[in-house]
């Protein structure tokens, strides 16, 4: 999972609004790759991978939300200065049925921050 800051900033000063060290950044015009293209905006991302070792997609949400949500007001200003702002996460799954759960609590707990969250769902070989 990973609390996604992108548009138009230093990374450095996301960092130090929310308290936060991220798990990566980039800034625009930064290469994308090799591929010859480079950023067109910045970005500043705090993920859950390696930190938070459940399966659960409930433990990543409280992971994040233990952390951004002291920091609302930034993310409310953040958000009034048109940049983006969300939550994205990725699903894997090896048959049709089933899928995340997430409580009511963690949803408006989301809600109140008013940040959008994105999962991804990917079907996966079975082991």
């Amino acid at each position: 999972m990973t609390f996604r800051v992108r548009g138009e900033f230093d990374p450095s000063v996301i960092s130090r609004s929310l308290h936060l060290t991220p798990s990566s950044t980039w800034v625009a015009g930064d290469p994308v790759g090799a591929s010859g293209r480079t950023r067109t905006f910045s970005g500043w991302f705090l993920e859950t991978r390696g930190t938070v070792r459940s399966n659960e997609i409930e433990e990543h949400l409280e992971w994040v939300l233990e952390r951004i949500e002291p920091r609302s007001h930034v993310i409310a200003d953040l958000l009034r200065n048109d940049i983006d702002v969300d939550l994205d996460c990725s699903w894997s799954s090896t048959g049709m049925g089933g899928g995340p759960w997430i409580p009511p609590a963690a949803m408006a707990r989301l809600g109140a921050l008013g940040i959008p969250f994105m999962i991804s769902f990917y079907a996966s070989e079975p082991d």
